[in-house]
C-alpha cells in the first residue's frame, strides 16, 4: 500500500467520485478521501447529494488522517460565520435576510452564508397565529429584528411583530 504523503492543514484539489446523504468520496489522485457532509459548509440543513457532482473538482482542507483513512473540509476554507457574531450583530437589531425554508413552527432565515436563525410563528403577528406560508415564501428577502442571540447554542431568534 503506498503510504499517503499528506498532513493536517493541507490544501490539496480532488475529484469527487460518489455521494451520498452524509458524505462523498473523493479521489486525491492515488488516494481516496471521505467529506463529511457536516464538513461541507457551515449550513445545518443539507443533503449533500444535492449539492455535489460526481465529477466536480473541489479543493479542500485535510483535517484528519489516521489508519490510512483521510478526512476532508471544505467548509473551514471559510471563516465560521458564527466567530464574531456579537461584534456584527445585536439584539434590537433590523437586519435583512432571505427565507430558507418555512416549515408549520415558523420560518427559518438566513442572514449570510452559514448563519441562519429561527423567525417563531409567535414572531411573526401579535396574535401568533397567523401561518408562516400565508405571508412568507422561500428565498424571499425580508427585513427582521434580532430578539435573541445563543451564540454556544448556534442560535438566532426574529420577530417581524413591529412591522405587521
Amino acid at each position: 500500500m503506498e503510504k499517503i504523503q499528506l498532513q493536517v492543514g493541507d490544501i490539496v484539489k480532488g475529484i469527487v467520485k460518489d455521494t451520498q446523504k452524509i458524505y462523498a468520496l473523493i479521489s486525491l489522485g492515488n488516494v481516496k478521501a471521505i467529506l463529511p457532509s457536516i464538513e461541507y459548509s457551515w449550513h445545518k440543513d443539507f443533503n449533500i447529494n444535492n449539492i455535489m457532482k460526481v465529477g466536480e473538482e473541489i479543493t479542500a482542507v485535510v483535517i484528519n488522517l489516521s489508519r490510512n483513512k483521510v478526512i476532508l473540509s471544505i467548509k473551514r476554507l471559510k471563516k465560521n460565520p458564527w466567530k464574531d457574531i456579537d461584534k456584527k450583530y445585536v439584539i434590537g437589531q433590523i437586519v435583512r435576510g432571505k427565507v430558507n425554508k418555512i416549515v408549520d413552527y415558523g420560518a427559518f432565515i438566513e442572514l449570510e452564508d452559514g448563519l441562519q436563525g429561527l423567525l417563531h410563528k409567535k414572531e411573526i403577528s401579535s396574535t401568533g397565529k397567523v401561518e408562516p406560508s400565508s405571508i412568507l415564501s422561500e428565498n424571499q428577502e425580508i427585513e427582521v429584528k434580532i430578539i435573541s442571540i445563543e451564540t454556544n447554542k448556534k442560535r438566532i431568534a426574529f420577530s417581524i411583530k413591529h412591522q405587521v
